[in-house]
């Protein structure tokens, strides 16, 4: 732990590497190279909004839609020399039949998907065979769905939560040499309760993750096959029924890492050696009582754990720890110089460089790299979008030292692009999204007819509801569908709308509720206050007698056209909430957005 005068010392050369690496770009080219536009599936300013890419056999498989056939799976073979291309994947369309879930295991792909027949269950895809992809089975018999997730692979099997509306959500596996379908692994939370096994890592042949017995909370879990004994909690590290929830698992060097909170520590870095007989431990209280890392998105690279943090000194910024020097983590750089942070996210490892999304106070979300090797900080690859405007790239994923993400320069809209190995960043395709944001208050005096929602608009109650006790708000979330270039929601009201074409609310990805800031008398609207929102302030979102608790992350306002900052993709379970703000009277148009967004904490 550092002492107050070398803490300053250290600051002042974060400061100076930041700096530097900011004149690096301003002066010239960067070194990771500039933005190029190599095709356009769909022409103009439309978006495909590709997510869950994923490689197999220098192969990049997502899901993205050309704004004709919907969300659909998309393949993209860089070594054919052709463009991203739909793939006949055997799977009759259906609307919103993809939920981003692909993994990869012996060859095949894995997802989950709904052909409109069975509902959402498991599916294999496998390229070398020339046929479509097939249903692992009908776990859950006709039209219902037993919603698998995190889908896991292990040593040849496959490891997945699951509800087959007998034992609630609980853990599977699936064996494709022993000829059996998918089965339950183990029934942690007995009967219909559910465990909501999730966070799946393997390391060393062993699969662990967090899971609730109902006893203890939602502490760490292990499982090994080799032992013939079931899943196991490994420690009650937050003694009692409230659970330490173990988050961002990340396996590095025979050390499994993780975030989790306990009595006295926070929310706080911790690590788990099996082979030293030692139960988990907190790496270090980097903070005081009063404040602590939250560490998230824990990421190796050689050796080295990279994750968010925020010390509410200097923000949320990138931190490090090596286990090998036995120091307390440390803060790479504040590329957002001051408390605001940069709010680093969507990392991915590819030759030695971390790549990552941040906001230095001045270009927006964009794309940088950290080489630890150079003895450089961390510095902006390119800005993708140019000025203070965001394109806020995601879903990043190396193949072949090519890396791939999602971005949006502001003219091609949310598209698939590539960091290739001779140093240049390339749009890759387009294909389609909406040009505004929904508008969620009204003109005052307008006299607009809401009546009630058509049925081409509204995809029915979901049957969640939402609370933030702070705002004493608690309302019905009904599904709104995307039509043409957007959602109509006039006719919301008092309800919160889940918009189509987000996660939906409770699973991973990002969800997008918005609600009307006032109505059409001129009352507020239920959210009419979101900017009063501050971080760690709680979302609640209630389904079937289970609250998701979220807490806050972000408070930010965009403009109306900035769909991207509010549907950048999530690996995690985040919930985004919108309103309208910034009424122009000369132009009768609200021309901003009110963004709040949460990341779930815990399930009560």
């Amino acid at each position: 732990m550092f002492n107050f005068s070398l803490r300053k010392l250290f600051v002042f050369i974060l400061l100076g590497l930041s700096v530097l690496s900011l004149i690096v770009v301003v002066m010239g080219q960067s070194v990771f190279g500039q933005p190029e536009l190599v095709d356009d599936i769909r022409v103009g300013a439309g978006s495909s909004k590709p997510i869950d890419l994923t490689a197999l056999d220098g192969v990049l498989y997502f899901r993205a839609n050309d704004g004709v056939l919907g969300e659909d799976f998309w393949v993209f073979d860089p070594a054919s020399g052709s463009d991203p291309m739909l793939m006949n994947d055997g799977i009759p369309a259906y609307g919103g039949s993809f939920v981003p879930n692909f993994t990869v295991m012996n060859g095949d792909l894995y997802f989950q998907a709904n052909d409109g027949v069975h509902g959402f269950e498991i599916w294999r895809y496998d390229p070398r065979s020339g046929n479509s992809a097939v249903m692992v089975a009908d776990i859950v018999t006709g039209s219902g769905s037993v919603n698998p997730g995190e889908l896991t692979a292990m040593d040849g099997v496959l490891y997945f939560y699951a509800n087959d509306g007998v034992h609630g959500f609980e853990i599977w596996s699936y064996d494709p040499s022993s000829g059996n379908p998918p089965a339950i692994l183990a029934d942690i939370a007995p009967g219909s309760d559910h465990s909501f096994a999730k966070n799946f890592t393997a390391m060393d042949g062993v699969l662990y993750f967090s899971a609730n017995d109902g006893l203890n909370g939602t502490e760490l879990w292990a499982y090994d096959p080799s032992s013939g004994n079931p899943p196991a909690m490994v420690m009650d590290i937050n003694v009692g029924s409230s659970g330490s929830n173990p988050y961002y698992l990340m396996a590095m060097d025979g050390v499994l890492y993780f975030r989790a909170e306990a009595a006295g520590h926070g929310l706080e870095l911790w690590a788990y050696d099996p082979s030293s007989g030692n139960p988990p431990a907190a790496v270090s209280d980097s903070v005081t009582w009063f404040r602590y890392l939250s560490p998230e998105y824990l990421t190796a690279m050689d050796g080295v754990l990279y994750f968010w943090a925020n010390d509410l000194v200097f923000g949320a910024e990138l931190w490090a720890y090596d286990p090998r020097l036995g120091t307390a983590p440390i803060m790479v750089a504040d590329i957002n110089g001051g408390f605001f942070g940069s709010n680093p996210k969507n990392f991915a490892v590819m030759d030695g460089v971390l790549f990552f999304q941040a906001d230095d106070g001045v270009h927006g979300e964009e794309l940088w790299g950290y080489d630890p090797r150079s003895g450089s900080a961390p510095a902006l690859v390119a800005d993708i979008n140019v000025g203070g405007s965001s394109s806020s790239p995601a879903e990043l994923t190396a193949m072949n030292g090519v890396l791939y993400f999602s971005a949006n320069d502001g003219v091609n809209g949310i598209e698939l692009w590539r960091l290739g190995d001779e140093g240049t960043v390339t749009v890759v395709t387009e294909a389609g999204e909406m040009a505004e944001l929904p508008k969620v208050g009204f003109v005052e005096g307008s006299g607009a007819d809401l009546g009630g929602a058509p049925c081409e608009t509204n995809l029915a109650r979901t049957g969640l509801r939402i609370e933030i006790p702070v705002l004493d708000l608690d309302a019905g979330i009904v599904g709104v569908t995307k039509s043409g270039d957007g959602w109509q929601v006039d006719w919301l009201n008092a309800d919160v709308g889940w918009l189509e074409g987000s996660a939906y609310p409770t699973w991973a990805g990002n969800t997008v509720l918005t609600g009307h800031v006032n109505d059409v008398n001129g009352f507020d609207g239920p959210f009419a206050e979101l900017k009063t929102l501050r971080f760690g302030d709680e979302v609640r979102i209630a389904l079937d007698g289970l609250t998701y608790v979220y807490a806050v992350r972000e408070n930010f306002v965009v403009g109306a056209e900035d769909v991207a900052a509010v549907f950048a993709p999530e690996e995690f379970d985040w919930v985004t909430l919108m309103t309208c703000e910034g009424y122009d009277a000369v132009e009768e148009r609200f021309g901003l957005r009110r963004v709040v967004r949460a990341v779930l904490v815990t399930v009560e």
